[in-house]
């Protein structure tokens, strides 16, 4: 019997040192009632919990570890491992780090006639609070699914398996429960004109491997139909064969009418323009021949006539010549707006234009006794663009200086040669204009002063042309300003050989 004796105590003191080594807090205690007595502690009690496992022992373990509030629950434990040789709980202590979770487990000692057990606590603290930040995710996940009108499906590509949510299911007209859980049975709900389509994109996403996306109309049982977002991965083994196909389905449906009625509102916008551009061809031909005659008959007048009948003959000729102007300007415009006028793109100097635009415009600064200041390179300032707009562009802004600078005022050009860009600078002294008023001013028909009681004629349609030539040019427009201190606007454009592929860019933007 003593050596029996001996020899349990030898296990005792074997189990009490590997439990001594164990990472986890064990104790082993006495049940007594609603409290456990401390029979032996290891060393990670110590850590987790602060009490010393020799000083520990007989103290009952519920009034150094717990609120006595809750020593019940805990002795429950005991007396359920005690009845079926093990018991589980997930608990929580306050312990120098702050409140733990611990998962507890505690066992009934083989070798005890007495109640004895030993609790070992797991500390799950990370795990739990991992798993409430799941949880916190998934609900967020949930609702964001739900705002979107959107389901899940999971598809084991090899057993043909195929699980949707209550979502997914609704979305194709299923009751819950009641989708079959088969790639033919989704197939079937899939339009037969859009099937192949969704088809090919699976298997592109599959070959590919790379994320699957679609768009389909469902066939909903009543005649419905719904358009369908389906985005997906793929999962593979280790051969690299498709297992498995995780992805969402999302209601798209509001999204495919508003597509459709801005492309119905495209087409209609650009029967309107192709309407408008053969109006305005037809209006050009209908009259310019007229106003022919009458600027030319005007010009006979005015070499035959003197006196008042003379000065009515001139005014008719500068009233048609106006005339002339404006039809010019809106069919210019009206090109520019629909894409029909196409620039060719060749090597073209600028000082040239510039001097061609100031010979022309010439008998208007002399009419007004407008002082003009050059200040152009000695050299051609050429580069790779359109001549014919570069002509508009200058004849425009200095056509727009005369007509807003007052008699015995002045007008400048200057033309600064950047290397890959130049810069045109036309200033006047004139009444100049509010700052404010800027951002608006490249607008159609637009002027500072509108309305019938306008001081300044004008259609409002050269800052208008300039902006877009320019931008065409692939170029930038800058204005400064100052009411009664004058106006100066520069216009910067490329030189290089890529101005063509950078005009596009801003054309297609």
């Amino acid at each position: 019997m003593k050596e029996a004796t001996r020899d349990a105590q030898d296990d005792r003191n074997r189990l009490e040192n590997l439990l001594d080594g164990l990472p986890v807090p064990v104790v082993h205690g006495r049940v007594e009632g609603e409290t456990l007595n401390i029979l032996a502690a290891n060393a990670a009690f110590e850590r987790a919990f602060g009490h010393d496992p020799e000083e520990s022992i007989g103290e009952n373990l519920y009034d150094l570890i717990r609120p006595g509030d809750t020593q019940r629950g805990t002795g429950r434990i005991n007396h359920q491992a005690l009845d079926e040789g093990v018991a589980e709980a997930e608990v929580q202590y306050e312990t120098p780090d702050g409140q733990r979770k611990f998962q507890l487990r505690v066992a009934q000692a083989l070798d005890s006639g007495a109640s004895e057990t030993y609790s070992v606590y797991t500390d799950i603290t990370k795990r739990k609070r991992r798993e409430e930040r799941l949880q916190t995710l998934y609900a967020r996940l949930q609702l964001a699914l739900d705002v979107s009108d959107t389901g899940t499906f999971d598809w084991e590509i090899q057993a043909d398996e195929v699980i949707w949510d209550e979502t997914s299911e609704r979305l194709f007209g299923y009751e819950p429960g009641g989708f079959p859980g088969t790639f033919a049975a989704w197939a079937q709900r899939v339009h037969p004109d859009d099937l192949p389509g969704v088809r090919e994109d699976i298997e592109q996403a599959i070959d590919a491997q790379e994320e699957f996306r679609t768009e389909f109309r469902a066939q909903i049982p009543g005649g419905q139909q719904r358009w369908i977002e389906g985005r997906g991965i793929v999962e593979y083994d280790d051969r690299g064969e498709p297992i498995r196909m995780l992805g969402i389905h999302t209601d798209i449906t509001e999204r495919k009418k508003r597509e459709q009625t801005l492309r119905e509102a495209k087409e209609r916008a650009e029967e309107a323009a192709r309407l408008k551009s053969a109006m305005l061809a037809n209006m050009s031909h209908e009259i310019r021949t007229p106003l022919t005659s009458i600027t030319g008959f005007s010009e006979v007048l005015e070499q035959n006539l003197s006196g008042q009948h003379g000065d009515f003959a001139t005014k008719i000729r500068k009233s048609s010549e106006r005339l002339q102007r404006t039809l010019e300007s809106v069919l210019h415009l009206s090109k520019l707006e629909s894409s029909v006028h196409k620039f060719e793109r060749e090597e073209v100097s600028l000082r040239a234009v510039v001097e061609d635009v100031t010979a022309a415009l010439r008998d208007d600064l002399t009419e007004k006794s407008l002082a003009l200041q050059t200040e152009v390179p000695d050299s051609p300032v050429s580069g790779i663009s359109n001549e014919d707009a570069l002509h508009r562009i200058c004849r425009n802004l200095l056509e727009n200086a005369i007509k807003f600078t007052p008699a015995g005022g002045c007008v400048g050009i200057r033309l600064l040669d950047e290397g890959r860009s130049a810069t045109l600078e036309i200033e006047d002294s004139g009444i100049g204009m509010d700052p404010e008023n800027v951002p608006g001013l490249f607008q159609a028909f637009r002027q500072e002063s509108e309305g019938m009681a306008r001081e300044y004629e004008g259609s409002g349609l050269g800052l208008s042309i300039v902006k877009r030539l320019t931008d065409e040019l692939g170029g930038e427009v800058d204005v400064e300003t100052e009411k009664g201190e004058g106006t100066c606007f520069a216009v910067t454009l490329p030189l290089a050989d890529d101005a063509h592929e950078r005009s596009d860019e801003t054309v297609g933007g």
